[in-house]
């Protein structure tokens, strides 16, 4: 039953978990990026209603945590792991994986890669945004705003400041949500986007 956390307030455990523990363990799982504990299986209740649904489960499933500090060592670590996923804001991949909707086995964190945090004007003009600029750096950066006005503009769209400040431009684009804000602006803007693998670079 894929239902968000603030539905799952409504819920209680029908075994011995009470309220308190429940809540408890839904601030844990907001709390905690690498925390795989998983919640007592059972079955839930909607208060009032009584009919009874499968546990949802309010964290995501199991995966090992990497966090390499240069693009080489990221870029090594996604060559040879399988089945992993990059890392960055965590604002479309993480409510996935708490819905059990995505079920890497291995997350990598690029949090740390210094060289993703660029964003600048190129020679032509245009506008270079690494993998680390989030959605609130470029919603107040006056370059944005002189060489990118769209995207200035439809930043503040996204979410609230809270998603905006962890959330990444370029995390958005790569998740690709066909109701997103971003993916329609690059394509307005003629945006061009290089993916990097061992393998070399390609737009």
């Amino acid at each position: 039953c894929h239902r968000g956390l603030a539905d799952l307030v409504s819920l209680r455990h029908t075994n011995e978990v009470d309220a308190a523990t429940v809540n408890s363990r839904i601030v844990a799982h907001r709390g905690s990026l690498a925390d795989t504990a998983q919640l007592d299986q059972g079955r839930w209740t909607r208060c009032g209603l009584g009919s009874e649904i499968p546990s949802p489960g309010l964290k995501a499933p199991p995966f090992e945590y990497h966090r390499p500090s240069t693009l080489d060592e990221a870029l090594d670590l996604l060559a040879t792991l399988d089945d992993a996923k990059v890392i960055a804001g965590g604002q479309s991949l993480l409510p996935l994986m708490a819905l059990r909707l995505s079920r890497p086995a291995h997350l990598v964190d690029i949090g740390d890669i210094g060289v993703l945090q660029s964003l600048a004007q190129e020679p032509d003009g245009s506008l270079r945004i690494g993998a680390l600029v989030t959605h609130r750096q470029a919603e107040t950066s006056d370059l944005v705003a002189r060489c990118a006005p769209l995207l200035a503009a439809a930043t503040p769209q996204i979410g609230h400041r809270a998603i905006r400040t962890r959330g990444t431009v370029c995390g958005s684009l790569a998740h690709a949500d066909p109701a997103a804000e971003l993916p329609a602006v690059a394509v307005a803007c003629g945006a061009r986007v290089t993916a990097v693998s061992t393998r070399g670079a390609r737009d």
